[in-house]
């Protein structure tokens, strides 16, 4: 019985000797040594702008747009907090567009008629639009060495700051403005550059997996296009509070 006793304590002193050295070693990892992850995967997202719905008919045309973005991510460790993502991927825009009719409307005012063109809409229809893109983004990890302090940095969860800058052209669009068949025909769009400010949560759901909330606050936009054979270039600033979703699958 003694023999038995004396085994049990030994095992159970040899368990809580390797548990000590383990949390020692954690504890006593060189502030150096604390960095954040690289790792590539791909990932799905998709935004909305809440303000819409405020917005008067002729500037939202009426059109409910969903976007489901889908990439290729490459972030690499460029200082211990710091990463540079690189990334391409395809921004499917599934579009109810609205259709428009001319008709003709009157008012009376001081005993006169005035009449006058005006529109309304006269039904919906599915349109489809599909653009490449390609973008850079510089990421702070704001807190970083506390959590991971706390064992709470798997997969570079946290608070982050941002500043993506996206390369965006089109592939396929079978969305009009209404009226434009004429100007369509003499328009070319090159694409367009996009700078945002970004602030957002990561958390990571498992060993592979993680989740991403954000809210795409203020930035710029460039966008290059062709009339009439004549090239413009045309800037200007946004405040565009994006609320988006995303989930990615890492490897390392």
């Amino acid at each position: 019985m003694k023999q038995i006793l004396f085994t049990i304590a030994l095992i159970l002193m040899s368990y809580l000797s390797v548990s000590a050295q383990k949390e020692v070693y954690f504890y006593t990892t060189k502030p150096e040594d604390i960095k954040v992850e690289s790792m590539h995967g791909f990932e799905i997202s998709s935004g909305y702008n809440p303000l819409v719905i405020f917005r008067p008919s002729y500037f939202t045309d009426n059109t409910f747009s969903i976007p489901l973005n889908m990439s290729y991510f490459n972030e690499k460790r460029i200082a211990p907090s710091w990463t540079l993502t690189t990334r391409i991927g395809l921004t499917h825009s599934f579009v109810n567009q609205a259709l428009y009719v001319n008709y003709k409307d009157s008012f009376i005012m001081h005993d006169s008629v005035y009449h006058f063109n005006s529109q309304r809409i006269d039904g919906y229809k599915f349109a489809y639009r599909l653009n490449l893109n390609l973008g850079i983004e510089p990421r702070w990890y704001l807190g970083f060495k506390n959590r991971y302090e706390k064992g709470k940095a798997k997969l570079n969860s946290g608070l982050f700051l941002s500043l993506p800058i996206t390369y965006s052209a089109i592939l396929i669009n079978t969305y009009q403005w209404p009226g434009s068949e004429d100007y369509n025909n003499q328009y070319i769009d090159y694409g367009s550059i996009n700078i945002s400010l970004l602030l957002g949560y990561r958390q990571a759901i498992s060993k592979n997996w993680f989740m991403e909330g954000s809210l795409n606050t203020i930035g710029d936009y460039i966008t290059f296009s062709e009339v009439n054979n004549r090239f413009f270039v045309y800037s200007g600033f946004i405040i565009n509070p994006v609320l988006s979703l995303k989930a990615a699958y890492t490897f390392k």
